[in-house]
């Protein structure tokens, strides 16, 4: 029987850098040091859950996101004015650590197209227990926030969070198809052509 992890994600990322991370191929979870993971908490086997999670993010990020749209789970609006972007999700996983790992994971590759004073947060909730993972994102890092050691991060993180999700219009699942098609559209149409 799968269970569910809802994802959050509420951020500043201009359009150019938003289709770069969609073309770009999904970094696998191995590829941040295992002891950040640890941050999530769990028991299990924490190496073989961020080695099924690698399994899982193949292709690109715009192939993930659209998958996860035509699926019904995800929502998604993009302020092109502001660069908010708000991503909203509701997915069934079938192993509960990997699963975690890999709702970390996708936004996670986000971190490497920051540019200066954009960056955001991610919150994974989960079904099974009181699991709350909130993720900062900024430019070329992440990091997971302790809500009692870092207090006052996260209460400025969440007021981002408010300001983007304010300037964004109300995020549907058709919403999320159109614009990643769009944000592919442009990022093409910027494109000098080969020949």
């Amino acid at each position: 029987m799968g269970q569910y992890v809802s994802v959050t994600a509420a951020l500043v990322i201009g359009a150019p850098r938003l289709t770069g991370y969609l073309r770009a191929p999904a970094v696998p979870a191995s590829a941040w040091p295992l002891a950040d993971w640890a941050a999530l908490g769990h028991g299990e086997d924490l190496s073989a859950a961020v080695a099924a999670c690698d399994d899982w993010l193949t292709g690109d990020y715009a192939g993930l996101l659209r998958d996860l749209a035509e699926d019904g789970g995800l929502s998604a609006a993009h302020d092109p004015d502001t660069g908010s972007l708000v991503l909203d999700l509701d997915t069934r996983v079938d192993a509960r650590l990997p699963g975690l790992v890999w709702a970390c994971a996708v936004p996670r590759g986000l971190t490497r197209f920051l540019a200066d004073g954009e960056g955001g947060l991610v919150t994974v909730t989960t079904d099974w227990d009181d699991t709350t993972a909130h993720l900062l994102l900024t430019p070329g890092a992440s990091a997971f926030l302790d809500p009692r050691r870092d207090a006052a991060a996260l209460a400025r993180a969440r007021d981002a969070e408010f300001d983007a999700r304010c300037a964004v219009s109300d995020p549907s699942a058709d919403s999320a198809t159109d614009l990643v098609a769009q944000l592919l559209d442009a990022g093409t149409r910027g494109r000098p052509e080969s020949g």
